[in-house]
């Protein structure tokens, strides 16, 4: 845990919300709740969240183009650009302007 967060009870948190909540949103720092001492919930702003939430995206995906290099399960890009414009062209080539 960091040291900058605020660690209430369930119950105090059920009883100071509104200000833990104005807390976490105007200090942009998460709160850890407890319940009977040990940590239960993470209460954080949404922005924060999604920031998180994007983060771990891009590691994920970075790990994953990291292991499949080293497999060498790869495509160049330029292989990959031409499959996808012929599977563009094939898609379209049945529709017809009407």
């Amino acid at each position: 845990m960091k040291s900058n967060e605020f660690v209430p009870s369930i119950s105090d948190l059920q009883k100071h919300m509104a200000d833990t909540l104005r807390e976490v949103c105007n200090e942009k720092r998460a709160v850890v709740t407890t319940q009977r001492g040990k940590a239960k919930v993470v209460l954080q702003d949404i922005a924060s969240y999604q920031q998180t939430e994007e983060s771990l995206v891009l590691l994920t995906a970075r790990l994953v183009s990291t292991n499949n290099i080293q497999k060498e399960q790869y495509k160049p890009a330029l292989q990959i650009f031409k499959e996808v414009r012929t599977l563009i062209k094939s898609s379209t080539s049945g529709k017809r302007d009407s």
